[in-house]
């Protein structure tokens, strides 16, 4: 069968034939009718012994299916990224486009850095202080930080912020604090060895050594790590085993020539102060430093008696002189009781100041008709010094192995320290979204590198400029 196709062309015409599927170009061609512009026309016939067999429609597999699944979720996994990134990006750049944070974060650290002192009054407040005295005091209330300047200007620094942190950290650092006042018993010497007596008629004395300790006691401490100093410390009050026997009675009559009457005071008790060489040394040195003197009547009675040392009777003397008795009884003897009750004497107005490294003795005498026994212990040691003089006019003091135990009360003068928690370094955090914050640190300079806590500043204390 020939199929003809018209093929609008101006210029010229050509035919095409086709046989049976097969196909020959005849290269001749000829003149037809122009057909009019736009129109093409094709007839074909078909060959009726040809047949195009249709093709069988089917399903998906489920291995198809899974694999669009799986590409339908990266898609969609790809999609939600792109998504979520550019929208941080816009919020950054949202955020960015506003450089306040910055710009006040900057500001808080370079004062911080170069303060005196800074100081953190409550949670959301911080005070900055130069060495000059100036302050700059930065406060956050209800989203927004104000500042005001050390001339007294005051405004919003920022608003709308959700966080403003402060977080602080502190060193210690000391100062000397008002001194104190403490009432104490500040030396005492209890001796050691077997207990005897000593008696000191008129004319004789005892000196005891004894000094004070620079170290306070634990009680008088406040600050952890810190041991405070005693400065100096009075004699109010001498305790020790004391009595007096008033040779004034009738029963010591005898001893005198001119014996005195019911009437004639028993005496004084004289204390004295003197420096000594050292600790463990009883023995006066140099002038007085101080004296008080006292009525003998203040101190208890000694529970003395009499007996015949050869039978070791008691005896009761007769009243008044009796010297004819007296020489027909030579072996009556006085037996003198040791004191066994503490007694305290006042020597507050002795008005003498006892420091701290150096050595004292105090000296006890009687005036007057009165003696005085004294508790004591055979064996001294270590600090617990004891010197004796039969006559202070005309004999020294020589130490002797006894100990009289006694002890010293009075006003003593401790130092006090300060402590300060003082801001070396702070952070601090400004935010006005949760995307969006931004934290500045900065180290106290003036704290920083000093390692001493009795140096560097502390708040309320001025800075010492050296103008040249």
């Amino acid at each position: 069968m020939t199929v003809w196709q018209v093929i609008d062309k101006p210029a010229q015409m050509q035919r095409r034939h086709f046989d049976d599927g097969a196909r020959s170009c005849l290269g001749s061609t000829r003149p037809t009718a122009k057909p009019k512009k736009g129109f093409r026309k094709t007839l074909a016939m078909q060959n009726p012994t040809r047949r195009t067999a249709a093709r069988p429609q089917r399903g998906a597999t489920l291995i198809e299916l899974m694999f669009a699944a799986a590409m339908s979720a990266l898609i969609l996994t790809a999609l939600a990224m792109t998504s979520n990134l550019f929208a941080g990006q816009v919020a950054y750049a949202n955020d960015n486009a506003d450089d306040t944070l910055e710009k006040v974060s900057n500001e808080l650290a370079d004062l911080v850095r170069s303060a005196w002192v800074v100081t953190q009054p409550n949670s959301t407040s911080l005070s900055v202080e130069t060495a000059t005295g100036e302050v700059t005091a930065y406060s956050y209330d209800n989203g927004a930080l104000t500042v005001t300047r050390p001339s007294g200007a005051s405004g919003v620094l920022v608003d709308n912020l959700a966080t403003f942190d402060i977080m602080a950290q502190t060193t210690a650092r000391y100062r000397e604090a008002p001194e104190i006042d403490v009432e104490d018993t500040w030396w005492t010497t209890s001796g050691g060895g077997l207990v005897n007596g000593m008696v000191l008629q008129p004319g004789e004395a005892v000196g005891v050594g004894f000094f004070v300790s620079a170290e306070a006691p634990v009680s008088v401490n406040q600050v952890e790590g810190v041991q405070e100093r005693r400065l100096s410390a009075t004699i109010n009050d001498l305790a020790l085993m004391i009595d007096k026997i008033d040779l004034a009675d009738h029963q010591f009559w005898h001893l005198y020539d001119d014996p005195p009457n019911g009437s004639t005071p028993i005496g004084d008790l004289k204390a004295t102060l003197y420096e000594s060489r050292g600790p463990g040394n009883a023995i006066p040195y140099g002038p007085a430093l101080a004296q008080r003197v006292s009525s003998l009547d203040n101190l208890p009675t000694n529970g003395y008696y009499w007996i015949e040392e050869t039978t070791g009777e008691t005896i009761e003397p007769p009243q008044g002189a009796a010297y004819g008795w007296w020489k027909n009884h030579p072996d009556v003897g006085l037996i003198v009781t040791i004191p066994t009750s503490g007694f305290t004497i006042d020597l507050s107005d002795m008005g003498a100041v006892i420091e701290p490294g150096r050595s004292y003795v105090l000296t006890l005498e009687t005036e007057g008709y009165g003696a005085i026994a004294l508790f004591t212990r055979t064996s001294s040691s270590g600090t617990e010094a004891t010197s004796y003089s039969p006559n202070t006019a005309t004999t020294s003091f020589q130490e002797i192995a006894y100990t009289v135990p006694f002890s010293l009360a009075g006003t003593s003068t401790y130092t006090q320290t300060e402590a300060h928690d003082v801001i070396r370094q702070v952070s601090v955090t400004l935010a006005r979204t949760p995307t969006r914050s931004l934290t500045a640190s900065a180290a106290v300079l003036s704290q920083t590198g000093i390692d001493d806590p009795w140096l560097g500043a502390v708040p309320g204390e001025a800075a010492e400029i050296e103008v040249p």
